[in-house]
């Protein structure tokens, strides 16, 4: 019996490092993949940066504004309209 129980606390000990390596390495592969795909989402972030900054530089605003039919605005294609609503009128005053 003395034997037994020997065995099995060796037998228990043996089966609780291998588990507790089997645990390491599934961590590690879990890691691992996470990385890849940190590796994955920068490179996009990156693609799309590049993207943006290509769309906000002023040729190519002027390039798609163009395709689209639009012109460059020209001083006769400005009309000032002026608004006096704001104003007080001389007769205005002397009404009141």
């Amino acid at each position: 019996m003395k034997h037994f129980a020997l065995v099995f606390v060796m037998s228990l000990f043996v089966i609780l490092y291998v588990w507790q390596n089997i645990e390491i390495m599934k961590i590690k592969l879990e890691y691992k993949k996470m990385v890849r795909a940190e590796h994955v989402l920068a490179e996009s972030n990156a693609k799309l940066l590049y993207g943006l900054e290509k769309l906000r530089n002023f040729g190519s605003m002027e390039s798609n504004a163009s395709r689209h039919g639009l012109s460059v605005i020209k001083p006769s294609d400005v009309i000032v309209v002026k608004d006096d609503t704001g104003k007080v009128k001389e007769n205005d005053k002397e009404d009141k």
